[in-house]
């Protein structure tokens, strides 16, 4: 793999991280910041080099924007990295090197390429892959929604393959982050024990000493995978009734642009179905029954 030119003018991307890029680009002509590879000025790369200062000048002259300021980037990498993504991770999900993403956070730079802040803007928040680590509160918040519902940890491990001192353990809030096959098999769990009741009367108790929420009120309130979100905190403001019915006129509001229902939900961070559910009843003018479970 070798680096490209960019649609930016006088810009080039740069190579995956590990591999040597081809002379003629710029990229080797300046070598590694790293030392994977050292500079070369032989004539293809001198030739490449000098194109690109000419086009990058060019571009300058013509009041095009090369650079874009930190000022401008900080903010959302810093929530990227409250959502609980390292910075390798956003550097993976923006294609830029880890070495960019490290220093517009500790300020060791003021500008980042144009190209390259597009990328970083473009990642969202909790975009995490198979290869790392996150945060563990929204698996124990669905694990306690389970409690609320009268599950315990024998049927919730029984329905997701982990083991019961794992479900207990993040029940209590004991991890604080999990890999992807863990958070994977209780986000499957959950979607199919969410819409059962229970038989447990100590897992309700539990669950109603400690305050743990309900599906139906996750679904209601969103935001079930976010480390920033107080769920006790939020109803001091609007009632769930109230913010159930904002729900639903945002819902309404967005279905009226025609928009897919995975988008809808995407925009609003609630789960698929509950959208489909509230699109459904507005059609037919109905109400959900909000003590039946979700």
């Amino acid at each position: 793999m070798t680096s490209t030119e960019s649609p930016v003018a006088g810009l080039t991307t740069r190579p995956a991280t590990g591999t040597i890029p081809a002379h003629g680009t710029e990229s080797r002509y300046y070598g590694s910041k790293a030392g994977t590879w050292d500079p070369c000025h032989c004539k293809a790369c001198a030739r490449a080099h000098s194109l690109a200062c000419k086009r990058r000048r060019l571009a300058r002259q013509n009041g095009a924007q090369l650079l874009v300021p930190r000022e401008q980037i900080i903010g959302h990498l810093e929530k990227l990295i409250r959502s609980g993504m390292s910075r390798q991770l956003i550097a993976r999900r923006a294609g830029v090197s880890s070495s960019t993403v490290g220093y517009l956070l500790n300020g060791r730079t003021q500008s980042c390429q144009l190209k390259k802040a597009a990328r970083l803007l473009a990642v969202k928040p909790g975009d995490f892959d198979d290869t790392c680590m996150r945060p563990a509160v929204g698996t124990q918040r669905r694990i306690q929604a389970l409690y609320a519902m009268g599950h315990n940890a024998t049927t919730i491990a029984r329905a997701c393959g982990l083991s019961i001192g794992t479900v207990r353990d993040l029940s209590s809030e004991d991890r604080d982050r999990v890999d992807e096959s863990t958070a994977g098999a209780i986000r499957c769990a959950y979607a199919v024990m969410s819409r059962q009741e229970g038989t447990s009367v100590q897992s309700r108790r539990r669950a109603e000493r400690k305050g743990w929420r309900d599906p139906v009120w996750w679904e209601d309130y969103g935001h079930i995978d976010d480390p920033d979100f107080d769920s006790t905190a939020v109803e001091e403001g609007l009632s769930r009734n109230e913010l159930g019915a904002v729900r639903r006129e945002e819902i309404a509001h967005l279905g009226s642009f025609n928009l897919s229902i995975e988008e809808i939900a995407s925009r609003l961070d609630l789960s698929v179905k509950h959208v489909r559910e509230v699109l459904r009843e507005l059609r037919a003018g109905e109400r959900r029954d909000r003590g039946a479970v979700a």
